[in-house]
């Protein structure tokens, strides 16, 4: 019986090895489309051929293949709110309950984006997933996007809403006192409105 479960758990592992190497159809998604989701046949629909990009609230373009630069926990607890450990097949076999926390130690770390999905439900929403790539001290991680964005538990390329806003206070000065002109600033500004809530 043992024999039979170690054999189905290792196909699985080689389906979805397979899978992850499959080149995916270039699929972006945004946080606008993941807002409107209600039922998992929309998620469905919208993650048909994989996804290969994602654009975030604040903006950052988040990639299979970029990495996120791993920062401190969330108000300066020991363990990460946004970011799990994902339970490995050998985790099912273990005597000891898997552990799904990530603590400290992942700091300062940069990581590979392997997997972009979403996962959620109607009762409690869905929300856009990456699946970091292992790393020697950790399984695959699996990171709550937006609420990694919030508590600022990773670094992307966007920009937040405040950072944007004070970015065009600044241009503003900069175009009252004479140094730049209102094309540039109108350039500026056309570039960060975006990002302000």
């Amino acid at each position: 019986m043992k024999k039979t479960i170690l054999s189905i758990a290792f196909t699985f592992a080689l389906s979805l090895s397979s899978f992850a190497q499959t080149a995916l159809a270039d699929n972006p998604i945004n946080f606008e489309q993941i807002k409107t989701v209600k039922e998992k046949s929309e998620v469905k629909i919208l993650t048909k051929e994989g996804i290969t990009e994602y654009t975030s609230s604040n903006g950052s373009v988040i990639k299979i293949g970029d990495k996120f630069k791993i920062n401190r926990p969330e108000g300066g607890s020991k363990t990460f709110v946004s970011i799990s450990n994902k339970p490995t097949v050998m985790d099912a076999f273990a005597s000891t309950a898997f552990n799904s926390t990530v603590n400290t130690s992942m700091s300062n770390t940069e990581i590979t984006i392997k997997t972009l999905y979403i996962a959620g439900s109607r009762k409690l929403g869905f929300k856009t997933y990456a699946e970091l790539a292992t790393c020697g001290t950790c399984n695959n991680l699996l990171v709550d996007i937006e609420l990694a964005i919030e508590t600022k538990e990773i670094r992307t390329n966007g920009i937040s809403s405040d950072d944007a806003l004070i970015e065009l206070k600044k241009s503003k000065d900069k175009l009252d006192l004479g140094l730049i002109s209102q094309a540039e600033y109108d350039t500026k500004k056309s570039e960060l409105v975006k990002y302000i809530k």
